[in-house]
């Protein structure tokens, strides 16, 4: 299996595609790991997809 060496953030992989970002995420949303959803993981329980900027609040 071969490694992930890049990850874009959702806006620009659309503006890539030539998609709007707002229909990737309602896409993105609904995928499990299973499907090669990619989840950031950070200290304690926090938990976002690596399109998102900020920080969740707590």
């Amino acid at each position: 299996m071969a490694a992930i060496t890049r990850v874009y953030t959702l806006p620009l992989a659309a503006e890539m595609l030539g998609e709007d970002a707002d229909l990737l995420w309602e896409v993105y949303v609904d995928m499990e790991p299973e499907d090669g959803c990619l989840w950031v993981y950070g200290p304690g329980d926090q938990q976002i997809p690596p399109s998102q900027t900020s920080a969740p609040k707590a």
